[in-house]
């Protein structure tokens, strides 16, 4: 941890009393539409129910604090609507093939016992397959005594339950490891990312994490740098900030949306508060190169792809042996939900016996740059939904690609059926 001096909230109406909260090296991005009287998780601290925006310092990302607009009637999403609006299908594993391994790297969870128990009960409130314990593996880097359960590290306990559920909501054939950093530090999480990296054979890293980029970001790059791995990362939850690992060249960029429901047909529009914008350290990718826009930018912008992030329209998860009342969302929830998506396609390519593996690293088959040649596909050939509603900041929504959504979200099983013909 590192002391950081206080800072001045901005005005606000409320008449709480400014409390400064500890701030981790690296956080997670996580938000929740929380119960102002806190009847569902009572132990939660007060900073996370007041309306306050917290400015922190540029090595940090914000805290949990709550979006809530009364004008707007807004529903929860379950797993069965977020499969239907993003077109997900089902797949298993045919005989004598394997599955796709999906790591989800999270901080501190290795202080929460409960974290299988909470996916076993999601699983039966959402009508999905019982887990299987020789499928969701849960590594422990940690090899001293727990800490004390802090309230950030109780954040983190919310963040592994919230990422491992949705990942395995949208693919419950695949394996997840969920790996434990020691704390939330930039270190002990890219620490993660190596152990992963040697240890595992991941087919997909998902990070639900992110710092502001500093120049020093570029000494973390050498860590997404295996050749058969999708990494991702969550674009983060403050539309004035790039977040990193987001921004790095080796990573597909997850953003945030706001899905509802209107007369029963999904209605998708940008999320105000998902980070987006410029790098300032990382020079523009190849696979950003055939992009108009962006012609005259000579750095890397983020997102490349969006999905479900709004917690108004978020989801309701399994904690402490409950389901909770408020709604989880935050790019912690697109950035697993995609992960989960893209382990579909690639049981489809190990089925179908492809060689080549999907990743974000080498030219094999390099999704991000798939995932931008698409604008130049035909509307039959077309798996990208284009979000053209709503602004982020001073950026709008357009047609093709734009900063708030980057090119948009997935119709799932056109991708998967346009990934089975590379």
């Amino acid at each position: 941890m590192t002391s950081i001096s206080k800072e001045e909230p901005p005005e606000s109406p409320s008449s709480k009393e400014w409390v400064e909260p500890t701030k981790p090296i690296v956080c997670r991005n996580f938000l929740s539409t929380v119960d102002p009287n806190k009847t569902n998780m009572p132990n939660l601290p007060d900073y996370l129910f007041d309306p306050l925006f917290y400015p922190l310092h540029p090595r940090f990302m914000h805290r949990p604090f709550p979006f809530i607009n009364p004008n707007i009637a807004y529903n929860a999403n379950t797993v069965a609507t977020i499969k239907s609006a993003y077109n997900v299908p089902n797949m298993a594993a045919l005989p004598g093939k394997r599955r796709p391994v999906i790591t989800i790297i999270v901080a501190y969870a290795y202080a929460y016992a409960n974290l299988f128990s909470d996916l076993q009960l999601f699983c039966a409130r959402n009508n999905l397959p019982v887990p299987s314990q020789d499928r969701i593996i849960i590594t422990n880097l940690n090899h001293s005594s727990p800490p004390d359960v802090t309230d950030n590290i109780t954040g983190w306990f919310m963040e592994s339950c919230l990422d491992l559920q949705i990942a395995y909501a949208m693919n419950p054939n695949a394996i997840i490891h969920v790996v434990q950093a020691i704390s939330d530090s930039a270190d002990d999480l890219f620490s993660a990312i190596e152990y992963t990296n040697t240890s595992l054979s991941s087919d997909i890293v998902s990070m639900s994490w992110g710092t502001q980029e500093s120049t020093d970001i570029i000494n973390y790059e050498s860590y997404f740098n295996k050749t058969s791995t999708c990494y991702l990362a969550s674009s983060g939850d403050d539309s004035s900030i790039v977040n990193y690992p987001s921004s790095s060249a080796n990573v597909l960029s997850v953003g945030g949306t706001t899905l509802q429901l209107v007369k029963n047909r999904p209605i998708e529009s940008c999320w105000s508060k998902a980070g987006c914008g410029t790098s300032q350290n990382i020079i523009k990718p190849f696979f950003q190169d055939n992009i108009n826009i962006l012609s005259k930018k000579n750095y890397r912008t983020t997102p490349d792809i969006s999905a479900l992030a709004d917690s108004r329209t978020g989801i309701q998860i399994a904690f402490k042996g409950a389901i909770t009342t408020d709604l989880f969302g935050g790019t912690s929830l697109s950035c697993p939900l995609i992960a989960g998506i893209l382990s579909i396609s690639i049981q489809d390519r190990i089925n179908r016996n492809k060689l080549y593996p999907l990743t974000t690293v080498s030219n094999s088959i390099h999704i991000n740059n798939v995932f931008y040649q698409n604008t130049k596909a035909l509307p039959e050939n077309n798996y990208i939904n284009d979000i053209i509603s709503g602004t982020n900041g001073s950026y709008k929504t357009k047609k093709g690609y734009d900063m708030p959504t980057g090119l948009g979200s997935l119709n799932a099983s056109n991708m998967i059926a346009y990934f089975s013909s590379l």
